[in-house]
């Protein structure tokens, strides 16, 4: 079986439908760390989606349901991977992000500020005289803290449903510990442009 099949197949059993009803893209490109995996966005039918990585030996891991955490740690395990030096702030939230919460969003950022300029009045239309400062203000880079073999990684992040979440990690130099949203701007304050 393909890498490709096997995630279908993956998604296909944890969504209790057949395999035809599901289709994938590989996102790898997105993770250049990730190595020995191959990582896929599957989707179904009813635009339901999937984060799924599938190992060189063909087993695959589907991220959802309440141990995706673990099963980030475990990639990063198996990977090598030593937080936070082998990675960017960036890298550590967007893969925190997608893995954790989903594909769909933005992490918050400077550069985020500024490719979304030609967006930004369709971003802040609920809200066009405040929207943009607003919009502004959450877009800061990650902010990452060390101390005593430990850190802490702050970002925001612009979810498709309009709103913006508060994410905070902790972890060491083999995993993360927690990873906790939480909603500072309401679901519909902004409008989410793309898809």
């Amino acid at each position: 079986m393909t890498p490709q099949e096997t995630a279908r197949q993956a998604a296909a059993i944890q969504w209790k439908m057949p395999v035809a009803q599901v289709y994938e893209q590989e996102i790898s490109s997105n993770f250049p760390w990730c190595r020995k995996h191959r990582v896929f966005l599957v989707l179904n039918q009813n635009r339901a989606a999937l984060v799924v990585v599938v190992e060189d030996e063909g087993q695959a891991m589907v991220f959802s349901g309440t141990d995706v955490l673990t099963k980030l740690n475990r990639l990063i395990q198996e990977e090598g991977i030593h937080l936070p030096g082998a990675l960017s702030p960036m890298q550590i939230a967007e893969m925190t992000r997608r893995f954790l919460a989903g594909t769909g969003g933005f992490v918050g950022s400077s550069a985020f500020w500024h490719e979304q300029q030609d967006a930004l009045s369709m971003w802040t239309s609920p809200s066009p005289k405040e929207g943009p400062k607003l919009f502004r203000d959450y877009c800061r880079d990650p902010i990452m803290k060390q101390e005593n073999g430990t850190w802490r990684l702050n970002f925001y992040y612009f979810n498709n449903r309009g709103g913006v979440d508060e994410w905070n990690i902790a972890g060491d130099t083999s995993q993360i510990k927690s990873a906790q949203p939480h909603q500072v701007v309401p679901q519909g304050t902004f409008l989410f442009p793309y898809g």
